[in-house]
């Protein structure tokens, strides 16, 4: 993907990934791959590349610009607010980044990464990363609810379909 939804720079307060010069392709690396894998699960291939096709376009097409950045939508008599494609990428990264990068291949072999007076919190980690996980797939299941309640019959999203995604209990 060419154009990113989010940036390095969207990772800040509690999806923070702390990025120096060794660490800022691999995090590019992430966010490539997993956006395509969850927005082609989310929205299916022929979506997915529409909207890839559409980064790019002046002015944004409305349809994306809400799928990207949120939007509030009712249903009924009651009104929602979408959080965005954004925020729950953002989530994702964080989990598959923070839970691959504790160990590292190395020439020498794997290793874990240590740090000098500080000690490794499993515990902690495991909840952190179940509770990003879980919001990811909250926006997720929130973005399944927008596209098919705003959906116009064979207009906005005419190719819509998605992959079940399930949250997590333990990592």
């Amino acid at each position: 993907m060419s154009v990113k939804i989010i940036q390095e720079s969207d990772f800040v307060g509690d999806v923070e990934i702390p990025v120096g010069e060794w660490t800022e392709d691999k995090l590019n690396l992430y966010i490539d791959q997993v956006e395509e894998d969850i927005l082609t699960s989310l929205l299916g291939w022929t979506l997915y590349q529409e909207l890839e096709s559409n980064l790019n376009v002046h002015p944004f097409p409305a349809k994306w610009a809400n799928l990207i950045d949120g939007d509030t939508y009712t249903s009924g008599e009651i009104t929602f607010k979408f959080k965005g494609l954004t925020e729950m990428l953002k989530h994702f990264v964080f989990f598959y980044y923070m839970r691959d990068n504790e160990m590292e291949n190395t020439q020498i072999g794997v290793v874990i990464n240590s740090a000098t007076n500080a000690d490794r919190v499993t515990p902690v980690t495991s909840n952190l990363l179940r509770r990003h996980w879980n919001k990811g797939i909250k926006i997720y299941n929130d973005a399944c609810s927008y596209i098919t309640i705003t959906n116009e019959p064979g207009e906005v999203y005419a190719d819509f379909h998605f992959t079940q995604r399930e949250k997590i209990s333990i990592v």
